[in-house]
């Protein structure tokens, strides 16, 4: 680094310093220890400084930690090979508890102040970089869901209870919202339980709304990705749906391609309904061979029908008629044009319209033609508009007496 218009190197020992003839317990006290030296690396024979070297708090609000200081009184003379420091800086085990606030992220920061004595042959202006504070935000909410520090309800699940924040849960779930809000007595209760889903799953659906993210190797776990989209489905947890549909999307093959668009089904997650459908599409044999195939025929009539009318072409059979042919306004052909796109296009134009993208295809489709509606209405009212007052006088004169 360049301090004081010199070159320095900070040099930090975790496991301290001790030399070979202080054996045992000298040793021993010296392991404990984290040493730091400062050493110069300028180019002068030696020069005289005073310094100081703090361990620095990276926790808001908190004090800074060691602090210790050389040549306050009388300054220190250094050369190119001198270190200057402290064998006994901090206990490690002071400094590697995070609660303390020096470690956090796995980065530790001192500082170091130089006072150069004396004249300067050259003085080098140091760069000082842009210092961005650790985001914990996501560490934080985790530590007290792990420990359930100012926890405030207890859901029950399975065998397992897990101590959880009113506030949270309803901040990132709209269901647990509702149901937080409501005069039922579920709404008041210190306990509340947890139906129709496996511990281990609903673990994954909290970390989700505590830190958007799912532990390392949970979704790999077998069955935790289907599982874990209903889930997400039921407590309207939409980036976890997202990402369940993404990554089932993924690892579509013959044999799950039919259990796969059951589920998408099942879950309302037309994203892997429609994956589904454009895979067995050209493999629609092969499904239909596969063991996964029953699962289909369970569902029900409907969704095999809508299956091999995608299949077959069914949507698509006809010619589409231009708005003339059809007796339809442009409007009404833009409509029904919309009313054939995929989900991604229908979320693309919600979005760019500043509309919500959640819920159902069928949702999406009712959202977007509601504003398709509206946008008509008001350029037609406008249009009306513009043409009234060309003729103002006469078209006021008439109104009050076709009243009366």
């Amino acid at each position: 680094m360049q301090a004081a218009g010199d070159k320095w190197t900070i040099e930090v020992m975790p496991g301290g310093i001790s030399h070979s003839d202080n054996p045992g317990e000298e040793a021993q006290r010296c392991s404990e220890l984290v040493a730091i030296f400062l050493r110069y690396k300028g180019d002068s024979e030696a020069i005289r400084v005073k310094f100081s070297i703090t361990l620095v708090n990276q926790l808001p609000g908190k004090a800074d930690g060691t602090s210790k200081a050389d040549g306050a009184d009388n300054d220190v003379v250094v050369t190119f090979a001198t270190g200057m420091g402290f064998p006994t800086f901090v206990k490690r085990c002071e400094l590697e508890d995070e609660s303390n606030g020096f470690k956090l992220n796995d980065r530790v920061i001192f500082r170091a102040t130089i006072t150069t004595i004396g004249d300067l042959e050259t003085t080098v202006a140091a760069a000082v970089p842009a210092f961005t504070p650790p985001n914990t935000l996501s560490v934080d909410l985790k530590a007290m869901l792990t420990t359930g520090r100012t926890s405030d309800i207890a859901l029950y699940v399975g065998h397992r209870e897990f101590n959880a924040h009113r506030f949270v849960l309803c901040a990132r779930s709209p269901y647990f919202e509702g149901l937080f809000a409501s005069t039922m007595r579920d709404a008041a209760a210190d306990g509340h339980t947890i139906p129709d889903t496996e511990p281990d799953v609903f673990e994954q659906l909290l970390l989700w709304l505590y830190t958007g993210e799912v532990a390392e190797g949970a979704l790999q776990a077998k069955g935790m990705l289907e599982h874990l989209l209903m889930a997400a489905n039921r407590y309207e947890c939409g980036g976890l749906k997202l990402l369940c549909e993404a990554k089932l999307c993924e690892g579509l093959t013959v044999e799950n391609a039919s259990t796969r668009l059951v589920l998408g089904e099942q879950a309302e997650a037309d994203q892997l309904k429609e994956s589904c459908l454009e895979f067995i599409k050209p493999n629609v044999a092969a499904v239909m061979g596969a063991e996964g195939w029953k699962d289909v025929v369970s569902a029900g009539g409907e969704l095999m029908s809508e299956m091999m009318a995608f299949v077959h072409g069914a949507p698509t059979a006809t010619k589409k008629r231009t708005a003339d042919e059809a007796g339809l306004s442009a409007q009404d052909q833009e409509v029904e044009e919309m009313r054939e796109w995929r989900v991604a296009q229908l979320c693309g134009a919600l979005h760019g319209r500043e509309l919500s993208t959640k819920g159902r295809k069928k949702e999406l489709v009712e959202r977007l033609e509601r504003a398709i509606r509206v946008d008509g209405k008001e350029a037609g009212e406008s249009d009306s508009s513009g043409c009234s007052s060309s003729g103002g006088s006469s078209s006021s004169a008439s109104g009050p007496s076709a009243v009366q």
